[in-house]
């Protein structure tokens, strides 16, 4: 144990399937962390749902085991502010006076609002009819719809929020709301990032939209304020810790725009991929937004302080990514363990014309079918496992092929020539290769692949001065592999055609 004092940045990284609690040195430096999972509940097909108040018991949770760890090791230390990132999208209303959700949360990847999305589409016009609005095309992707799906089918939800009872939030907004008082006075605020996935948020002012607010008939004294991503909106209280007590939350972002935080894209033009349950593709656009005419999303990338400019970004999502290695083990029984996965995606080098669309809740982009359901194409009785498990992990390198060719022509540049990639499926060397050689791009992982959390903590420490500039930040997270393409043009180009025969048979399913 040292004795000495050190003054520490943390983040709160609220996932899919887990919540990190992680504390940085000035270094940048991991200190401690620690993770908690929460339940997912699949009440139905498509729907997919989490307990709020679970998610918020295991925030605390893993908030006091990676506190402990660094007090044993540290015995006087300072936390000086927090920072939080969390799972975009899943939408959470709940009783302003007693902190009660009203219905489960609704997650991101959950498509009950499909009927929803079709009217849409077929009443205003087409899938972009709102693009120049909201920077996005209509989706079940995004919280708004599943708000509208939660007041048709709970009449007592849209009677709480017409009666101005109850607030409507995203994760962020769900978890700085209760860890700063609740009821009692708890900060009632968002990030330009977050509300961007609303479908609420007018894009050209970064503000609520007063158009899109009467189309879905959301009172607008139902969402919080729309804030930066670095300042104090808060600070901590009674969250059981005397170490936390009084620290300010002072950064505020998106799982996806985090990442990017702690991947250091500071540049125009600068690429990365995140792998968790999804994958998710952003490229900084720089400070002048450019509205997606290949079926990516324009989004904000990160405000960096109340009065800097917002540095845009072009997304692109992919649905299913780690979720089907999940899918595989879990569901299927094909494997025991994820690491069994890169056991037998070595153990081949083709696919032998296989070929798997992980459609699992539709496409996400650049298609945007929420018709389309899973399927493996071009079995043979010589197919095996490895064969599945590779055309699998093949089908997340074509989506990737896909977003980065479409990021490609919508900022007009001829080529991607390097790939920052993080998240746990970077564990996997073959895989990694596999995007290389699919992308025909060079990929580079850092040497810490937690950049979600690590984001979140760059972001509240810029807001309390810890960190004095982007080019401070862009020192602490150097990278740590890289792999090339092993393949030709040619052979990719081929590739990809079966890919595109395969995804045709995925559609019209619902």
């Amino acid at each position: 144990m040292s004795d000495k004092p050190i003054s520490l940045v943390a983040s709160i990284d609220q996932g899919t399937q887990s919540t990190r609690f992680m504390l940085l040195d000035h270094a940048g430096q991991v200190v401690s962390d620690a993770m908690s999972t929460h339940e997912q509940f699949f009440p139905k097909p498509g729907w997919v749902q989490h307990d709020a108040m679970e998610i918020l018991a295991s925030t605390k949770e893993a908030m006091r085991a990676a506190m402990l760890e660094a007090i044993a090791l540290h015995r006087s230390l300072k936390v000086v502010a927090v920072g939080i990132t969390n799972q975009r999208e899943t939408v959470v209303v709940w009783d302003k006076r007693t902190g009660q959700p009203l219905h489960q949360a609704i997650v991101w990847l959950d498509t009950r609002t499909s009927g929803i999305v079709q009217e849409f589409s077929e009443k205003y016009g087409g899938a972009d009819a709102f693009r120049s609005i909201t920077g996005t095309p209509i989706s079940s992707y995004f919280s708004a719809f599943k708000v509208l799906w939660l007041m048709r089918n709970h009449p007592h939800i849209e009677q709480a929020l017409r009666d101005g009872e109850a607030l409507i939030g995203t994760i962020d907004t769900w978890l700085i709301w209760n860890l700063t008082g609740g009821a009692d006075g708890g900060a009632f605020v968002t990030d330009v990032t977050n509300a961007s996935r609303t479908f609420l948020m007018d894009i050209n002012t970064c503000t609520w939209s007063d158009h899109m607010l009467g189309v879905f008939g959301i009172p607008r004294s139902c969402l919080p304020e729309i804030r930066s991503s670095s300042e104090v909106y808060g600070r901590l209280r009674d969250v059981g810790l005397s170490d936390l007590e009084n620290v300010p939350i002072a950064g505020c972002l998106g799982d996806q725009q985090s990442a990017c935080v702690g991947q250091g894209l500071f540049k125009k033009g600068q690429v990365k991929c995140t792998y968790g349950t999804g994958a998710f593709i952003l490229i900084n656009a720089g400070e002048e937004k450019v509205l997606s005419t290949h079926g990516l999303l324009t989004t904000p990338c990160y405000q960096l302080g109340r009065d800097r400019p917002v540095t845009w970004a072009i997304e692109g999502s992919i649905a299913i990514a780690g979720a089907a290695i999940s899918w595989l083990k879990d569901n299927l029984g094909a494997i025991d363990t994820a690491q069994e996965s890169e056991q037998l995606l070595r153990a081949i080098d083709d696919t032998e014309g296989v070929f798997f669309v992980p459609a699992f809740a539709g496409l996400f982009a650049p298609r945007w079918r929420s018709d389309a359901r899973g399927c493996i194409v071009g079995i043979t009785q010589g197919t095996t496992k490895a064969h599945i498990v590779r055309a699998l992990f093949e089908a997340i390198a074509f989506q990737l092929n896909e977003i980065v060719a479409a990021m490609r022509k919508d900022m007009q540049i001829d080529s991607v020539p390097l790939l920052k990639v993080d998240g746990g499926m970077t564990k996997n060397s073959t895989f990694m290769q596999l995007n290389a050689n699919l992308v025909q791009t060079t990929v580079e992982k850092p040497k810490n692949v937690e950049v979600t959390a690590m984001g979140a903590a760059f972001a509240a420490g810029l807001g309390v001065g810890f960190w004095d500039s982007l080019d401070e930040l862009n020192n602490l997270n150097d990278h740590d592999t890289r792999w090339t393409p092993g393949v030709t043009q040619d052979f990719v180009e081929a590739k990809i055609r079966g890919w595109n025969d395969a995804v045709e048979k995925s559609l019209n399913w619902v």
